[in-house]
C-alpha cells in the first residue's frame, strides 16, 4: 500500500476541483501494476465523501490487510515536474 495525505488551502465552494498525486513509472515497473486505488475527502476533521476502484462499500482500505506499506511512494502534484502545468485548475496544496 502507497498511502499519501494532500492538504488544500483556499478551496473555493462547489463540487467542480480536482486533486491528483502521481506514482512514479519505476515504482510500477518495481512492485507492480496498480489494482486498487481509494481515496477520502475530509472536511474539518470528519469524512464527507470516498471512492474506490473498482467500486467497493467494503472500505478496504481502513482494514487490518496483510500488506507492506511504504510511506512517501505517492508525491503530490507539487512535488512533481508538473507543479506549474495549468497550475490554475487545481487547488493549492498547503506548505509544510
Amino acid at each position: 500500500m502507497f498511502p499519501a495525505t494532500v492538504t488544500y488551502v483556499d478551496i473555493p465552494k462547489g463540487r467542480d476541483h480536482i486533486s491528483t498525486v502521481f506514482l512514479r513509472p519505476n515504482t510500477v515497473i518495481r512492485y507492480g501494476a496498480v489494482e486498487r486505488v481509494a481515496v477520502e475527502v475530509h472536511a474539518r476533521g470528519e469524512i464527507v465523501a470516498y471512492a474506490s476502484q473498482p467500486d467497493d462499500k467494503t472500505q478496504w482500505w481502513r482494514m487490518q490487510i496483510n500488506a507492506r506499506v511504504l510511506n512517501g511512494v505517492l508525491l503530490n502534484r507539487a512535488q512533481t515536474p508538473f507543479a506549474f502545468v495549468a497550475w490554475d485548475n487545481y487547488q493549492a496544496i498547503k506548505g509544510r
